[in-house]
C-alpha cells in the first residue's frame, strides 16, 4: 500500500504495511479516529457535548471488498484509493460535529453505529430509533439504565438521492489494538444499523435533532466553498509555518506535527480557546503540566493565548494546583508554568501588567512550596506525582527528584530576575550546590537523591535548568545515561536496559503498567534528549542525536496515525504505541527542529 502525504505543494510517498489510519479534527472537541481495519473501541466519529465526547459512528463498511491500494493524507481531509479502482474521502469540516463521505461513483455501504459517551463501555441498554425527515435519514441513540435514561442524542445522514434499507442487527467486533494494550472490553457488539446506496453522504450529531438537521443542511448547501476554504487554510498554513527544510521527509513530519498541535485546540461555539487536548482519542482532557509543555511551538498569537488561559485560571484560584478542566494536580505543572512564562517573556510576548501577576502568583507559589513541598532545601514530590506516574514494585518516584529539582531552581531564577530580591538568588545557589553535592558524582546524574536508577529524567532537568552543570559535566551525564538507556533504534528506554525493572514490551509483562515508565521509549523525552545532546555536544552525541530525530520523523509520516506522533514505543522493538496521537510528542518534535534550524541560521 502507498501512502502518501500532501500538503500545499509539498508532497512525498513511501509503500507500508502497516493497517492505515488517520485522525481529523474538527477544532471543537470533535474528532474523526479512522482506522482502515477496525482495531479500537476509540476508532469512529467522535462529538463533544458539554464537556464530554460521545461516539456516533463505529465506521463506514463498503460492501465491495477490495484491498487498499493507496492512502493520501491531504491534512484538511484524506482519500483511499482500492484496488477496484473505488475512491473514498473523509472530510470533517470545522466548527461542526459531521463527515463528510464521498466516493467517486454510486456504492452500497454498511452504516455501522456504536453511540455511547466515550469511555461508558456498559453494553445494555442501549437503543436506536431510526427514522425520515425532510428526505433525510434520522437515527436517534438513547441510552437507559434502571430504567432511567442516561443520555441521549442524534445523528443525521443526509445527501443527494438516498437509497437505503434498515438493517438493525447486532454484530460483535474484536479490538486487536485494544487487546495489545490489554485494555479491556476488547470487543463490543455494534449495530449495523443501515444499507446506504449513493456517492456522497453527509452525517452530523447533535443533542437535539434539530441542530443536527440545521448542520446537515448548512453543510449540503455550502458544501464545496467549505471544502475550498479548508484547501486555502492549508496552502496558508504551509506558507507561513514550513521552515523550508531540504529534507523533504523532515519538512513534511515538521509541519505535520505543527498542524497536529494547532487540531489539538479546542475552541467554543464563539471561536474563543477553551484548552488543548493531551491526546487523542482518550487523552482528550485539558491537562495543565501536556499543555504548557506543549504550548511553546505553537505560534506566537496562540502560545500566549493559550498561557493566558493558565495564568488567569491560576490567579483567580489562588493556587497554581488546580485548573479548569480535567486538570492533573503534578509537580511538573507548578515549574512548566513558570518556564513557559520565562519563554514568552523573552520573547516579548507579555504585557508588563502580564508580567506583575506571573510575578506575583510565582513568589505566592514559592512561599506555599517552600512550606509544603520542601525538605532540607531540596523540592519534594509525593508517590506518582511526577510525569512518571504509575506505580510498579513500588517504585513511585516519591522523594526528590532530578527533574523536580530542576523545575524549582528554574522558579527561584526567575522570582530573582523579575524582584531582584536576594532570598531568590541564595535559594537558587543553595539548591544547585545541593543538588550537585548529592546528585552528581562526576560521572553520573542521579534520578533520585537515593536511586541510582538511570532513567532519562536528566535530559529534561537538562532542558529546564542547564546551568546546573558545565558542559563538559553534562556531556559525562549523558554519555553514562546512554549507555544504560539508548536503544539502537533511536530511542530511549524509561528505565535502565538492566534494570530488574526493566520491561521491553509494551505492556507485555504479568503487571500490564510496568513497562509504561519501566522500558517503554516516550518520543516526547527521545526530542527533548536530541536537543540536549546536540546543544552539549552535537559532534559527539551525532549518530544519536541522527537516530532520535529519524525515528520521530518515520512514527509521524509512516506508522501509527499517520501524520500524527504517537505517546510511545515499545523499547525492544520501534512501533509507534499508546495514545497515537500526542500533543507533546508533536511539540518537541516541532523544537527539536527549530532548535537545529536556529543553529544553522547563526553559522
Amino acid at each position: 500500500m502507498i501512502v502518501s502525504h500532501k500538503f500545499s505543494n509539498r508532497e512525498i510517498e513511501k509503500n507500508i504495511k502497516d493497517n492505515p489510519r488517520f485522525l481529523l479534527s474538527n477544532k471543537s472537541g470533535g474528532f474523526l479516529n479512522w482506522q482502515g481495519e477496525p482495531e479500537s473501541r476509540y476508532g469512529g466519529l467522535f462529538h463533544k457535548t458539554k464537556n464530554t465526547l460521545f461516539k456516533s459512528l463505529e465506521s463506514i463498511d463498503l460492501k465491495e471488498k477490495s484491498e487498499i491500494k493507496k492512502a493520501r493524507n491531504n491534512f484538511w481531509n484524506f482519500e483511499i484509493e482500492r484496488e477496484n479502482g473505488l475512491k473514498e474521502s473523509f472530510f470533517v469540516p470545522y466548527g461542526f460535529d459531521a463527515l463528510v463521505y464521498e466516493l467517486n461513483r454510486d456504492a452500497a455501504v454498511d452504516l455501522v453505529l456504536d453511540a455511547k459517551a466515550m469511555f461508558d463501555n456498559d453494553e445494555w441498554g442501549r437503543n436506536y430509533e431510526i427514522s425520515e425527515m425532510e428526505g433525510k435519514i434520522v437515527v436517534e441513540y438513547y441510552k437507559i439504565k434502571d430504567g432511567v435514561k442516561q443520555y441521549n442524542f442524534f445523528m443525521v445522514i443526509n445527501g443527494e438521492n438516498l437509497n437505503y434499507k434498515i438493517k438493525k442487527d447486532w454484530r460483535l467486533r474484536d479490538y486487536k489494538y485494544d487487546l495489545l494494550r490489554k485494555d479491556p472490553p476488547f470487543g463490543r457488539y455494534v449495530f449495523y444499523a443501515l444499507e446506504i446506496s449513493g456517492s456522497a453522504f453527509i452525517f452530523t450529531a447533535a443533542d437535539k435533532k434539530e441542530k443536527a438537521l440545521e448542520d446537515s443542511e448548512k453543510i449540503l448547501k455550502n458544501l464545496e466553498e467549505i471544502k475550498n476554504q479548508h484547501k486555502k487554510n492549508i496552502d496558508y498554513f504551509y506558507s507561513n509555518y514550513n521552515a523550508g527544510i531540504s529534507d523533504a521527509e523532515i519538512d513534511v513530519a515538521y509541519i505535520a506535527s505543527k498542524f497536529s498541535l494547532s487540531n489539538m485546540l479546542v475552541y467554543d461555539k464563539n471561536g474563543k480557546l477553551e484548552g488543548m487536548y493531551a491526546g487523542l482519542p482518550w487523552f482528550s482532557q485539558f491537562w495543565a503540566r501536556d499543555a504548557l509543555i506543549s504550548l511553546v511551538s505553537l505560534p506566537p498569537k496562540l502560545k500566549r493565548a493559550l498561557f493566558l488561559s493558565y495564568l488567569d485560571e491560576f490567579n483567580k484560584k489562588n493556587d497554581i494546583s488546580p485548573c479548569n478542566v480535567g486538570c492533573i494536580d503534578s509537580s511538573g505543572s507548578h515549574g512548566f508554568f513558570f518556564k513557559r512564562a520565562e519563554d514568552l517573556i523573552s520573547d516579548n510576548l507579555l504585557s508588563k501588567e502580564e508580567i506583575f501577576l506571573v510575578k506575583e502568583i510565582l513568589v505566592r507559589d514559592i512561599e506555599k512550596l517552600l512550606r509544603e513541598k520542601t525538605k532540607d532545601s531540596f523540592a519534594v514530590n509525593g508517590p506518582k506525582e511526577t510525569w512518571m506516574d504509575t506505580d510498579y514494585a513500588s517504585d513511585t518516584r516519591e522523594g526528590i527528584r532530578i527533574e523536580i529539582q530542576a523545575l524549582r531552581l528554574r522558579m527561584y531564577n526567575l522570582a530573582a530576575k523579575l524582584t531582584g530580591e536576594r532570598k531568590y538568588f541564595e535559594l537558587e545557589h543553595e539548591l544547585s550546590k545541593k543538588v550537585r553535592e548529592y546528585f552528581w558524582n562526576e560521572e553520573i546524574l542521579k534520578d533520585g537523591i537515593d536511586d541510582r536508577e538511570s532513567r532519562p529524567n536528566i535530559f529534561l532537568a537538562f532542558y529546564i535548568y542547564p546551568e546546573l552543570l558545565f558542559k563538559h559535566e553534562w556531556s559525562k551525564a549523558f554519555s553514562s545515561a546512554l549507555e544504560d538507556l539508548f536503544l539502537e533504534w533511536g530511542g530511549l528506554a524509561s528505565i535502565s536496559k538492566n534494570s530488574p525493572l526493566f520491561c521491553g514490551k509494551y505492556r507485555g509483562c504479568l503487571d500490564v503498567d510496568q513497562s509504561y515508565h519501566h522500558g517503554d521509549s516516550w518520543y516526547f523525552l527521545n526530542n527533548i534528549s536530541s536537543m540536549a545532546l546536540r546543544r552539549v555536544d552535537a559532534r559527539k552525541f551525532e549518530k544519536n542525536i541522527d537516530a532520535i530525530l529519524h525515528a520521530s520523523t518515520y512514527d509521524i509520516l509512516w506508522q501509527g496515525i499517520l501524520g500524527q506522533h504517537a505517546e510511545l514505543s515499545s523499547a525492544e522493538k520501534f512501533t509507534s504505541l499508546g495514545c497515537r496521537a500526542q500533543a507533546w510528542s508533536c511539540a518537541m518534535y516541532v523544537e527539536a527542529i527549530d532548535d537545529i534550524l536556529k543553529k544553522l541560521e547563526t553559522k
